[in-house]
């Protein structure tokens, strides 16, 4: 597959929202092998902190294998007022290892890395409403008016998209992906198949 990106704006668009500029826009994608859902502030909201600051784009990156032919369920919740932001597949809340952040290597040892660990993908992200998208694209990150084509696409099937309008539980999201799947069949053999997520 293709490397991670961590800026959202580079990812393929499952649920394109992303506007170019510092806006309040936000995207769910595909990068890599990778779940991606990013978030924007523009500039000026940053008054009084550095615009460096990790509070204002930010991009989250679920590392758990999603590109691989086979059915996953994506859930991703941000808290409008916190900022919270998470990623769940398959029901859970997905975890990336990363460097063990309190490890103390042997500085006379270049060999000595710090063992990895497993994190959750839950970050701070920016507050507020994420209004800048005038429409959402479905299976693509946005729409170019100049080329009059669809940016960032991605190839694969998408099924049963949700919009809530508070932050789902895991409980919830467990109890969604449940019933997603009483409506998913076996292949029978000899039966062509074509994975979708």
């Amino acid at each position: 597959g293709r490397p991670i990106d961590d800026r959202f704006w580079n990812s393929y668009g499952i649920i394109g929202g992303e506007v170019g500029g510092h806006v309040h826009d936000y995207s769910v994608g595909i990068s890599g092998n990778a779940i991606t859902f990013g978030v924007g502030l523009p500039k000026p909201e940053a008054v009084g902190t550095p615009w460096e600051s990790t509070r204002n784009n930010q991009t989250l990156i679920a590392e758990n294998a999603i590109n691989d032919t086979d059915w996953h369920h994506i859930a991703v919740t941000r808290d409008v007022v916190s900022g919270e932001m998470a990623i769940f597949i398959d029901g859970e809340l997905a975890m990336n290892e990363i460097p063990d952040p309190c490890y103390v290597p042997d500085p006379n040892d270049p060999n000595d890395l710090a063992p990895l660990v497993e994190v959750p993908a839950i970050a701070m992200g920016p507050t507020g409403y994420k209004d800048a998208p005038a429409t959402l694209i479905i299976g693509a990150q946005r729409f170019n008016p100049k080329s009059g084509m669809m940016e960032r696409s991605v190839a694969g099937e998408l099924d049963d998209l949700k919009f809530y309008n508070y932050v789902l539980t895991a409980d919830e999201i467990k109890n969604l992906l449940f019933k997603s799947m009483d409506a998913w069949y076996p292949m029978e053999a000899g039966e062509s198949y074509r994975g979708c997520w």
